[in-house]
């Protein structure tokens, strides 16, 4: 616990690091609660089927395209790839979002849900922000620190996503009819 205070102060130091920390937190805890929502309403239409084909539509573009997509990371600048990816991946998003609560048919939400391309657009988030910070670090401590922040960034938005996903699912519900 002492070495990631001690990993954390460093981060929090380094202004172009802790944006970059935050903003992948953020991401992460947002694409949990996504999934979340997206897999809650997909259990709700039509069972763990719907919920697992949810998951399939969702993963099977970034499957495909992964090893080509994020060769992106090293041949764009990586300010404006995480740039394009926190907007794209809002968009997609907002969607899926806008279909479900216009109450069109499971399989349109479903669809939104593979055209979107969150899930594809997510696979540039990760080699992005790893490419960045050697760019931002002043020095191999810091660079050092930011890994292991990025890690734990990763397991407390991994926890704190669903969390609120799932509150605001229990406070709206889910718009499925």
């Amino acid at each position: 616990m002492k070495a990631l205070a001690a990993a954390l102060a460093k981060v929090l130091a380094n202004r172009s690091i802790r944006h970059a920390q935050v903003g992948w937190f953020i991401a992460i805890a947002a694409q949990w609660a996504y999934l979340v929502a997206v897999l809650v309403y997909a259990y709700d239409v039509g069972g763990v089927v719907a919920a697992g084909l949810a998951s399939t539509v969702r993963m099977l573009p970034a499957a495909l395209a992964a090893p080509f997509t994020t060769m992106l990371a090293d041949r764009l600048p990586p300010r404006l790839v995480l740039l394009a990816v926190h907007a794209g991946r809002a968009l997609a998003v907002g969607l899926v979002a806008l279909v479900i609560a216009a109450g069109l048919p499971a399989a349109v939400v479903f669809v939104a849900v593979a055209v979107a391309l969150e899930g594809l657009i997510a696979t540039l988030h990760r080699p992005t922000t790893m490419a960045l910070l050697p760019a931002l670090a002043r020095s191999p401590e810091e660079l050092i620190a930011a890994n292991a922040t990025t890690s734990s960034g990763e397991a407390i938005g991994v926890l704190v996503g669903p969390a609120i996903g799932g509150a605001l699912l229990a406070g709206g519900g889910v718009s499925c009819r």
